[in-house]
């Protein structure tokens, strides 16, 4: 069996104890097979809205012997999903997609959003917020030496100041290795931004910057 990466394998833990998994975007189906292989759900839906990535997905869940338990279907979000599903799985889109496809959803019978946007992760999260959900638990973590950003929410209600938006209110409390050594990166991109620029409206934004970050440091 496929092994998932950093990012599959801690979103994987969230699918458990629901009825139904939706994964968005799923493309070679590695989530739900993973998730119903380890009997973490009974059921799951692979969802893409390409027809090359689909077929793949297609071909993995028959491999597997799990055509009875994971259907794949063309569809752009939960648009062409007429079973509801208590657990919703977006990982590897911009925030801004994310939000798009979220919206576009009927969620009444989600209960859990397990989403990892790869950009505008701030989007992500005013979306949650403006639509009645709350976190359950964030995860910050490399992949690939990429970083991202990992969201689990529930129906709820919550509000977050601008810097929670960007980067996770459980992150900031967490802070872990990764996540500061992300912080330590910016740092320096601006840092050196700042020596080369004699702007000072410019200075002036990167020097905020730098100084917020730098309070987000242990």
């Amino acid at each position: 069996m496929t092994r998932l990466s950093p990012r599959l394998e801690k979103a994987l833990e969230y699918t458990k104890g629901f009825s139904l998994l939706a994964d968005i975007g799923t493309d070679h189906a590695l989530l739900p097979i993973k998730a119903v292989s380890f009997g973490y759900v009974p059921r799951a839906i692979a969802i893409d809205n390409k027809q090359k990535p689909l077929d793949n997905a297609k071909k993995n869940i028959v491999k597997a012997k799990l055509d009875q338990a994971i259907t794949a279907v063309l569809s752009d979000g939960l648009s062409n999903v007429q079973e509801p599903c208590d657990v919703v799985a977006i990982l590897g889109m911009g925030g801004i997609a994310i939000a798009e496809i979220l919206g576009k959803a009927n969620l009444q019978s989600v209960k859990r959003l397990i989403l990892s946007p790869n950009s505008e992760s701030e989007v992500v999260r005013e979306w949650l917020e403006q639509h009645q959900f709350m976190l359950e638990d964030e995860h910050f973590l490399e992949d690939k030496h990429k970083y991202y950003q990992l969201i689990i929410a529930k129906p709820g209600q919550m509000t977050l100041t601008p810097i929670e938006r960007e980067f996770g209110p459980i992150i900031l409390k967490k802070r872990n290795t990764t996540f500061q050594d992300h912080l330590n990166r910016m740092i320096y991109q601006l840092q050196s931004a700042l020596n080369k620029t004699r702007n000072q409206s410019e200075q002036s934004v990167l020097i905020d910057r730098i100084k917020l970050l730098k309070g987000l440091i242990r």
